[in-house]
């Protein structure tokens, strides 16, 4: 497991490029979540172009899923991560894409989204209908 999660790491690395908008984004997903992100299924909305989730992989996380109203930010996600197992992106808005039902998930990251969308709080009430018993909810 430590092996898979070195190469994950490396892979992720390469991925990003080491570039400094890598590092700033890695830094922007709080390091508490980490515990939480071991084995868990998660969900990053408004995931841009997939840094974040990408750290979450990184942090051991069984899946993540990056969920983008920007076509061409999942776009660049999918190119950036290709081929990483247990990552993936999909384009859609958030409020249709909750509506579909997906999940349940373990850990559900909203960073910086909540304050730009119509309805915050049925944004909220929807995110948290995706939660596994006992998950976490970053916003």
């Amino acid at each position: 497991a430590v092996d898979e999660v070195e190469e994950r790491g490396q892979r992720i690395a390469r991925a990003g490029g080491e570039s400094a908008r890598f590092r700033q984004a890695a830094r922007g997903v709080p390091q508490r979540l980490r515990p939480f992100a071991r084995g868990a299924r998660a969900l990053d909305l408004a995931c841009g172009e997939g840094l974040g989730a990408a750290q979450l992989l990184l942090w051991g996380a069984a899946s993540v899923l990056g969920v983008d109203n920007s076509a061409e930010a999942v776009a660049r996600a999918r190119r950036t991560f290709a081929g990483l197992p247990g990552l993936s992106f999909v384009q859609a808005d958030a409020h249709a894409f909750l509506d579909a039902g997906p999940g349940p998930f373990d850990l559900v990251t909203c960073v910086e989204t909540v304050e730009h969308v119509p309805a915050p709080e049925r944004l909220l009430r929807r995110l948290r209908a995706r939660l596994a018993p006992g998950g976490v909810l970053l916003v």
